[in-house]
């Protein structure tokens, strides 16, 4: 004799469904974030120990084999030299010079993880976006404080920005 027990339905708690679907895509997009993040700043170092050093106008540089625009990590200035006038130099060491000496990669470093951990808020990125635009003024701001022709210094950077287009 067989005996039938009625089935009984599974019940899904979707509140829990959804919960774990939400900390699944939370730090998903975390981990591809810091992945991004640790990339470059490797690629970062990788260039320091790859590029040769050099002096320009006193200061030391990490000379780049490409030609792709001056950027400074922390007291580290990557240049492609040859890509610039005399004078162009001179505004791009003092514009890296001052983020190295105000400690802006530190204020980068910092909205970089800032946006790592909250990288579904807007207002994080809108941060990140306004941090980084303060401290190209900063930079700015100081090149044309040391004399720097003003006219001559923005067709510079609209150059640089041209090429960083192209």
């Amino acid at each position: 004799e067989q005996v039938v027990t009625p089935t009984q339905a599974t019940v899904i708690n979707w509140q829990e469904v959804i919960t774990q679907f939400a900390k699944i895509i939370y730090w998903s997009g975390m981990l591809l974030l810091a992945t991004r993040f640790f990339v470059q700043l490797g690629s970062i170092i990788r260039l320091h120990f790859q590029c040769s050093k050099s002096k320009i106008q006193g200061v030391r540089v990490h000379l780049l084999k490409k030609k792709t625009g001056p950027f400074s990590f922390f007291h580290w200035i990557f240049i492609h030299p040859t890509s610039h006038t005399e004078d162009e130099l001179s505004e791009i060491l003092t514009h890296e010079q001052t983020h190295a000496n105000q400690w802006h990669s530190i204020d980068v470093l910092v909205s970089e993880i800032v946006c790592i951990f909250c990288w579904f808020n807007p207002f994080a990125w809108l941060m990140k976006r306004e941090i980084r635009t303060n401290l190209e003024y900063l930079a700015d701001n100081r090149v044309l404080e040391t004399g720097h022709d003003s006219k001559a210094y923005q067709y510079h950077l609209l150059g640089l920005s041209h090429h960083k287009a192209a």
